[in-house]
């Protein structure tokens, strides 16, 4: 029994492998390359936010081919990864769930119709218990056309579809983005 229940816990796993590491500050360095979901994807580019002169996390994009255009992973269904490395307890979970909710509106242009369920799954993940150092790691999978999010390597969720896969990522990287700064960080566009 204990042997039937130590293999259907490791066969639900999933594993996020690194490699090599770039340091970014004194305390913080970020992977160069990823594999997970069968995807091997490297490191595109950083952001960091900061407000008020408060660092608060690091923001980094890893795709199968550096791009500074994000129509190139945004309309094509291609392997994305995105990390949000948590630097600060001062990262305010109802901001990020208006960010989410009003990314989702910014990147479908109002027209959540479908993805209402799929929305409140993200949303119940950034109200969850996080704290400084805390990693989320966003794995969209081409093949199973689902994004795996992880906290601190730990599978914690599965959302099915390209169209959540296109909302979510359009966030960050679509016509009205959430941060201009982490945009063009992200995408190479702005050396942090």
């Amino acid at each position: 029994m204990k042997k039937r229940i130590f293999i259907l816990l490791f066969s639900s796993l999933s594993f996020v492998n690194y490699s090599q590491n770039l340091q970014v500050t004194e305390t913080i360095s970020i992977p160069t390359k990823i594999s997970t979901q069968g995807d091997n994807i490297e490191l595109n580019g950083f952001a960091l936010r900061v407000v008020k002169s408060y660092n608060l996390y690091l923001a980094s994009l890893y795709l199968a081919e550096k791009t500074t255009d994000p129509k190139v992973f945004l309309e094509q269904n291609k392997p994305i990864a995105l990390r949000m490395h948590i630097i600060s307890s001062l990262v305010q979970r109802s901001r990020w769930q208006n960010t989410i909710k009003q990314g989702f509106l910014n990147s479908t242009g109002g027209n959540i119709t479908g993805l209402e369920s799929r929305i409140e799954r993200m949303l119940s993940i950034v109200k969850s218990e996080y704290k400084d150092d805390d990693i989320f790691l966003f794995v969209y999978s081409p093949v199973k056309k689902t994004t795996f999010i992880y906290l601190n390597d730990v599978q914690i969720e599965a959302i099915e579809g390209e169209d959540f896969k296109k909302g979510f990522y359009g966030i960050y990287f679509g016509e009205k983005p959430w941060s201009q700064v982490l945009k063009d960080g992200m995408l190479g566009i702005k050396k942090f």
